[in-house]
């Protein structure tokens, strides 16, 4: 089975949204903040094939990558 190896910078906010557990809304700004963050390291990470040890790393690229996206004007 191939599997096409997304960029984070190709997922936009909705997407990520839809990866999350519906059943599972975020009750706070603060904590779907969290969400889109945690979703985007992940896909840092799944980019890297989650090799070597760079969790903090993944973390700090999409908090920096999540607050870019969401001060933009829409």
């Amino acid at each position: 089975m191939v599997q096409r190896k997304r960029k984070a910078e190709e997922v936009n906010l909705h997407s990520i949204y839809e990866e999350l557990d519906r059943d599972e809304s975020p009750t706070t700004i603060d904590e779907a903040q969290h969400r889109m963050i945690a979703v985007t390291a992940y896909l840092i990470a799944e980019q890297r094939c989650f090799q070597g040890d760079a969790a903090l790393d993944d973390w700090l690229q999409a908090d920096s990558e999540v607050k870019s996206r969401l001060s933009k004007p829409s």
